[in-house]
């Protein structure tokens, strides 16, 4: 679980680029930049689609904008950018914001920890 009390973020870029994110995600606001291959101009666009629509009466026509801007374009449509459910139940170790964060298990005493690296310089 990816926790953001104000704003998650995936920034402009390639259209190469992937998230590809399995849980949850709780954020105040979801921002996701665009992909640079597609920042193209309204004439461009215009021509695309003008070129589309030209080639539906062709037999080997591309049937969908989409595949047809993929296939002249050089655009991928495929999402790389991806935030889907887990796969297998979670759960969580606080039920409410009343709890706290961590709780010893019931056949625990208390909580037990491995200190892994200690730093000064924070």
């Amino acid at each position: 679980m990816i926790m953001v009390w104000d704003e998650f973020e995936c920034v402009t870029g390639s259209q190469a680029t992937g998230c590809d994110w399995e849980g949850r995600l709780a954020t105040g606001t979801l921002h996701v930049g665009a992909r640079q291959e597609w920042m193209q101009s309204a004439t461009w666009w215009r021509e695309q689609a003008n070129a589309f629509l030209a080639q539906l009466a062709n037999a080997q026509a591309q049937r969908y904008f989409p595949q047809f801007v993929e296939a002249t374009g050089g655009l991928v449509v495929a999402p790389q950018l991806r935030i889907k459910p887990a796969g297998q139940p979670t759960t969580y170790h606080w039920q409410d914001w009343q709890n706290p964060l961590f709780v010893p298990h019931p056949n625990d005493g208390a909580l037990r920890w491995d200190l892994v690296q200690w730093r000064d310089d924070l």
